[in-house]
């Protein structure tokens, strides 16, 4: 984000959440994606790709449905950014945001609540370190690379776990 660049928490707005920026800014399974902050530019490629994705299922013939949804309430969301002049929407937990922690950390704690906050509470929990933790534990690392990113990741973990000042 450019210096000066107007970002807002997202349930600040009226027709968001901090969930919906989250999976818009992860876009399609790709948890390494997420930064904690969906700007617009990522929101109009969301909407972009969303449009690719139902152009492919009316070709097969497949249910809409589901695209649909997705596009109606991503363009509110651009919608109600555009109308209060908002350049992003941060999503990541207050928590977080207030440790100001490196911004790779804010990178792994968007996996984390991808993948192990089960409850969707967007909060980092003792139960979600565990299971991350675990995550990467049972990885079988086969090489040096993946031991480093194995190693690195229960590295980041640690030191997330430590500003929250949870074991």
């Amino acid at each position: 984000m450019p210096a000066g660049a107007h970002i807002v928490p997202a349930d600040h707005l009226p027709r968001c959440s901090r969930y919906a920026a989250m999976i818009r800014d992860v876009g399609h399974n790709n948890v390494t994606r997420g930064n904690g902050i969906l700007t617009r530019t990522e929101l109009e490629s969301y909407i972009e790709h969303q449009y690719e994705e139902r152009n492919r299922l009316i070709a097969n013939q497949g249910s809409t449905r589901g695209v649909d949804v997705r596009l109606r309430d991503s363009e509110q969301m651009l919608n109600d950014m555009l109308e209060a002049g908002v350049d992003g929407l941060s999503y990541l937990p207050d928590e977080i945001q207030e440790q100001q922690l490196r911004p790779e950390l804010a990178n792994r704690v968007v996996e984390m609540l991808m993948k192990d906050d089960e409850n969707r509470s967007l909060r980092i929990t003792q139960p979600i370190l565990d299971r991350a933790r675990g995550r990467y534990m049972n990885i079988e690392a086969r090489s040096m690379v993946e031991l480093n990113s194995r190693d690195r990741a229960l590295s980041e973990i640690k030191e997330i776990a430590q500003a929250l000042g949870l074991l």
